[in-house]
C-alpha cells in the first residue's frame, strides 16, 4: 500500500474516533439532562442503607438559623448514629411531648436515671409542680446556710449504701471529691473504671495527654492495661460526656495513681466496688462538689454521716422545709419521693420549667421504662446533653431520621 493511501486511511480512522467520542459525549449529556428533568423512580429512591450514617435532606428555612451548622453536625455524630437505630429512642422521639422534654435536657436526663422515682410523679402534673417549686425554694434557702446543703444531704439519703462503702476507704473518697466530674464519668462506665482502679499507675501517663486516653480506649487491644476488657473501654470512649470531663480535669489520672492502694483495695472486691462507685452517688458528689469536699476533709464525719445518712437527710430536710414555712403537702411529698426531690433540688431551674409542660410529663409517664433503658446508654446521655439537641428535635430532618429502620 502506498504512503498516500496509508495517510488517507489513518485520517479516516481518526475522524471515526472523533465522531465516536463526540457521539458518546452527546449521549452522556442527554442522559444527564433527562436525569435532571425526570429523576429515577422506584423503591430505592431516597433511601439510606442501615449501615450508612444518616444523610439529611436539604435544611429548610425553619429548621435552623441561617449559617448555623450545629444541628447538621449533631446529626452526623456517633451518638446520633447509634440512637437513630434504637427502637425505643425512635418511638419516644415521635411522641408529641418529646420536644418539650428536650427543652429541659438536664431534667430529662435526671428523670431517666431515676425513672422509678419519677414515674408516678410525672403522671400527676400538680404534684410535680408542687415538688419542683419546693425544691427550688429549698435549694435557694440552702445556698445561704452551711456547706452541707440540702442537695448533699438528700444525696447521702438516696445513696446510703454507696457512701457507707466509700467511708471504709476515706482516701478514695477524698480523691473522688477532688475531681468529682471526671470520676462521675468513669463511674458510669464501671467495668472500665474497675480495670483502671486495679492498675492505676498504668493510666498515670494520660494526665499529660487526655486525648491519648480516648485514642487508646478506641483501640484497647493495643494498650495492655485495657486489653483485659476491650469492650468496656470502647464503651467509655463512646461516652462523650465522660471524655469531655476527663479532658477538662486530666488530673484525675494523677489522683487515681496517688491513691493507688485505696482504689486497689476497693477494686479487689467487685461487690464493694460496684456499691461504692454507684453512678448516682458519684454524680451527686459532682452536683454538690463543695459540700462533699468539706465532708471528705473529715473522715470521721463522713463515716458518721454515711452510717446515718437516711435519718440525717430526712430530719435536716424536714426541719429546713418547716423553717421555711413549707406546707404539709410539700413536706409529705418530699419525704415520699426523696430521690426525685434530690434530683430537683440539684437542678431547680430546669425542673421548674418542665413543671409547666404537662404534655412533656405525660410523655415521660407513658414511657418511663423506655427512658430507664436509654439512661444506661452513653450515646443517649451524650446526645441529650448536646447544646443543639433541643433545636435538632424540632427540625424536619430529625423527624425524617426517626422514621429510619
Amino acid at each position: 500500500m502506498s504512503g498516500g493511501n496509508k495517510m488517507t486511511k489513518s485520517l479516516s480512522n481518526s475522524r471515526k474516533m472523533i465522531l465516536s467520542a463526540t457521539g458518546i459525549l452527546a449521549v452522556g449529556l442527554a442522559a444527564y439532562g433527562l436525569g435532571r428533568v425526570y429523576p429515577p423512580l422506584g423503591p430505592s429512591a431516597g433511601t439510606v442503607a442501615p449501615s450508612q450514617r444518616y444523610v439529611s435532606s436539604q435544611i429548610g428555612e425553619n429548621d435552623v438559623t441561617l449559617g448555623d451548622t450545629s444541628v447538621p453536625q449533631l446529626m452526623q455524630s456517633d451518638a446520633f448514629e447509634l440512637m437513630v437505630h434504637d427502637a425505643n429512642f425512635r418511638a419516644l422521639a415521635r411522641d408529641p411531648g418529646f420536644a418539650a422534654l428536650a427543652r429541659s435536657p438536664s431534667a430529662m436526663t435526671a428523670m431517666a436515671a431515676n425513672a422509678e422515682a419519677f414515674k408516678a410523679l410525672a403522671a400527676n402534673p400538680s404534684a410535680f409542680q408542687t415538688m419542683a417549686h419546693a425544691a427550688q425554694a429549698m435549694s435557694a434557702g440552702a445556698a445561704n446556710t452551711n456547706a452541707m446543703t440540702a442537695g448533699a444531704m438528700t444525696a447521702l439519703a438516696m445513696n446510703a449504701g454507696a457512701f457507707k462503702a466509700l467511708a471504709a476507704q476515706p482516701q478514695a473518697f477524698a480523691a473522688l471529691a477532688r475531681s468529682p466530674q471526671a470520676f462521675a464519668g468513669l463511674a458510669r462506665n464501671a467495668d472500665a473504671f474497675q480495670v483502671m482502679a486495679r492498675n492505676p499507675s498504668a493510666f498515670q501517663q494520660f494526665a499529660r495527654d487526655p486525648s491519648a486516653f480516648q485514642a487508646a480506649a478506641r483501640n484497647p487491644s493495643a494498650f495492655p492495661a485495657m486489653a483485659a476488657n476491650p469492650q468496656a473501654f470502647k464503651a467509655l470512649a463512646a461516652d462523650a460526656a465522660a471524655m469531655q470531663a476527663l479532658s477538662h480535669d486530666a488530673s484525675a489520672f494523677q489522683v487515681l495513681a496517688a491513691n493507688a492502694q485505696a482504689f486497689k483495695t476497693l477494686a479487689a472486691n467487685p461487690a464493694a466496688f460496684q456499691a461504692a462507685m454507684a453512678p448516682a452517688a458519684i454524680g451527686a458528689m459532682a452536683a454538690n462538689a463543695q459540700a462533699f469536699k468539706a465532708l471528705a476533709a473529715n473522715p470521721a464525719a463522713m463515716a458518721a454521716s454515711a452510717n446515718a445518712a437516711q435519718a440525717m437527710a430526712s430530719q435536716a430536710m424536714t426541719a429546713s422545709m418547716r423553717a421555711q414555712s413549707f406546707n404539709a403537702q410539700a413536706i409529705q411529698m418530699a419525704q415520699a419521693y426523696p430521690q426525685a426531690f434530690g434530683a430537683m433540688a440539684a437542678n431547680p431551674q430546669a425542673f421548674s420549667a418542665l413543671a409547666m409542660q404537662p404534655q412533656a410529663l405525660a410523655t415521660f409517664a407513658r414511657n418511663a421504662e423506655a427512658f430507664k433503658s436509654l439512661a444506661m446508654q452513653p450515646s443517649f446521655r451524650a446526645l441529650v446533653s448536646n447544646a443543639s439537641f433541643a433545636a435538632a428535635v424540632q427540625s424536619k430532618d430529625f423527624a425524617n431520621a426517626m422514621k429510619t429502620d
